[in-house]
């Protein structure tokens, strides 16, 4: 058989937010390894962070206590006392004059490491700048209690971005898609081994020769 191929126009996949893998944060070098220690949940370095705020005398608002908790592009808000916290909270709203950081938080289980930024918290670093901070939480596994808080401002502005070029060639970005279509052909099977590894046929005899011999 043969198999001929040819191809034919397809819609491309829906375009869809991608995120955008911009930030690189890196420890003073080392790793955790595994072990009984904790692991970098958001509960346990959403605790990490607030107890490093309040050291600071600073206290954290969860976006996710406020409505709107998307708008903000990040998840926590730093503010200048626990009174004001409570408000927060309570109303469920936040005045921006009240925000001292926007804090996002990223957790891991080694020193070092890249973190990333998706679109909403791409634009907010965008928009806020010196007031928009990384948080990179390192968690030891293998020790009980042993935490390690990077904190940086302005992360688009520093020199922890590494920027990747990517391409999602989805419906919309200008590329034109193609589906490879295979046929196959068997409409001559059987015709090109006609004869091959067969004897050819005795040729019957001709009774008038025979006749004709013996007279």
């Amino acid at each position: 058989s043969s198999t001929s191929r040819s191809f034919r126009h397809v819609e491309g996949p829906a375009k869809k937010s991608a995120k955008r893998r911009r930030l690189v944060v890196v420890g003073p070098g080392g790793g955790g390894g595994g072990g009984g220690g904790p692991v970098a949940t958001e509960q346990v370095t959403f605790r990490v962070v607030e107890a490093f705020e309040e050291s600071e005398g600073r206290y954290v608002v969860p976006v996710s206590h406020l409505r709107g908790a998307d708008g903000f592009g990040c998840d926590l808000l730093s503010v200048a006392s626990a009174e004001v916290r409570d408000a927060a909270i309570a109303a469920a709203t936040i005045s921006e004059a009240a925000i001292l950081r926007r804090i996002e938080v990223k957790g891991r289980s080694t020193r070092a490491g890249e973190v990333e930024l998706e679109d909403n918290e791409y634009r907010a670093a965008q928009r806020w700048r010196d007031r928009y901070w990384l948080y990179r939480v390192y968690v030891d596994p293998s020790r009980e209690s042993h935490y390690e808080v990077a904190v940086l401002s302005d992360p688009l502005g520093s020199n922890a971005v590494r920027t990747v070029t990517r391409f999602n060639l989805a419906q919309g970005s200008g590329a034109t898609w193609y589906k490879m279509v295979e046929t196959t052909d068997d409409s001559h099977i059987g015709q090109d081994n006609v004869g091959v590894g067969k004897p050819e046929p005795e040729p019957e005899p001709d009774p008038e020769s025979d006749a004709g011999s013996g007279a």
